[in-house]
Order: structure tokens, then C-alpha cells, then sequence
């Protein structure tokens, strides 16, 4: 269900859980027990976050750029000091 919702966070797929369980029964989409689904319509949004904590890890971004700052560019753009301002 988290996948089939875009992935979204623990409060989100609360509000919605129980209806997406409901009619996975309904169209036997799913088959689980009443005590597993007792235990879904009941699991708080906390608790989901924590469960998914291992699937958001996968999803995480990591940069890719391998460029550093560099003294280059510091010595070749020139730097106006002092008050003195044309501001016309």
C-alpha cells in the first residue's frame, strides 16, 4: 500500500490504510487473517514510520557532484572593498 501511494509518510498512509484493506478483501486482492487486519486498521502512524525505515533508506538520494571549492575562481573575480558606491 505505502508503493501503491506514492510512498508517503506514516500519518498519510494511516488515513488511508483502512479503506485500501477493506477493499483488497472486497476484491480479494489480498488474503490475510481478521487478526492481521485488525492489526492494520489499528497500527499507529508512528509505528509505521518505524517499519519503513529500511524501504526509505533505499529511496535516499546521494550526491553525485565530485566538485570541491577550489582558490581558482576566488582569485580571478574581482572584489570591490570599501564604502565608496556609484549607485547612479
Amino acid at each position: 500500500f505505502w508503493e501503491l501511494l506514492n510512498y508517503p509518510c506514516g500519518k498519510r498512509l494511516k488515513s488511508s490504510l483502512s479503506g485500501l484493506v477493506k477493499k483488497a478483501l472486497y476484491f480479494k486482492e489480498m488474503k490475510i487473517s481478521l487478526e492481521t487486519s485488525n492489526k492494520l486498521n489499528t497500527i499507529s502512524a508512528s509505528t509505521i514510520d518505524r517499519l519503513l525505515i529500511g524501504e526509505r533508506k533505499k529511496f535516499e538520494l546521494k550526491p553525485k557532484s565530485k566538485t570541491r571549492p577550489g582558490k581558482f575562481l576566488k582569485s580571478n573575480i574581482p572584489i570591490r572593498i570599501g564604502t565608496e558606491w556609484n549607485e547612479d
